[in-house]
């Protein structure tokens, strides 16, 4: 097996820009806004894909075989293997693109926002690059989606371009999605110090 570089290249990128706390559906957006071709030589990139990708272990070296079967040999039709046929899977099976370290740091990450999101009622957790500590923490009593920061022009919110967190179920469907009002990022640490030094 011999690593294509440039393609390559991406697939770091995708991994790493997911531990910068980027989450599947901004890293697929990027891609298609610079134009990043895939690997069919398109530049259409999908959330899922990025998904599939960042659990796939052909990126440490390592391969699972017969992942699918075949179902008809007159037709070839294969399908996916969910315990119908063993399964073996193969440690340093050809070159690495992504270090183990890196690739079960990613797991990690990807495990633990499955169970916050489980343990609060939500499909999933994504949250953007951002030096807010609430970021994906905070979760909104009407609709139990984690805030989301949003930004704005000076003029428009006069918070030099920071406005604050609102829920996802509100930037998506407007106002009426949920009651709860928007959280200043400001008073959110305000908040947090009042609770951890009580006077």
């Amino acid at each position: 097996m011999i690593i294509n570089e440039p393609q390559a290249k991406i697939v770091r990128r995708i991994f790493n820009d997911y531990l910068d706390r980027k989450g599947p559906n901004r890293i697929a957006r990027e891609l298609e806004e610079e134009h990043a071709p895939n690997w069919n030589g398109t530049a259409k990139w999908y959330e899922g894909s990025i998904r599939k990708m960042l659990s796939n272990e052909k990126y440490k070296g390592d391969a699972l075989l017969q992942k699918t079967y075949t179902v008809d040999y007159l037709t070839k039709k294969r399908v996916e293997n969910t315990g119908q046929v063993p399964r073996y899977y193969v440690e340093d099976n050809h070159p690495a693109i992504i270090d183990k370290d890196m690739w079960e740091a990613v797991q990690l990450e990807m495990e633990r926002k499955k169970v916050f999101a489980e343990n609060h009622g939500f499909k999933r957790v994504d949250y953007g690059t951002s030096d807010n500590p609430f970021a994906g923490k905070v979760i909104c009593g009407d609709c139990s989606r984690p805030l989301a920061e949003r930004f704005g022009t000076p003029m428009m919110i006069g918070l030099e371009g920071r406005y604050g967190d609102v829920t996802r179920s509100m930037l998506r469907k407007g106002k009426r999605a949920a009651t709860t009002r928007t959280l200043k990022i400001k008073y959110s640490t305000k908040f947090l110090l009042m609770f951890l030094m009580p006077s």
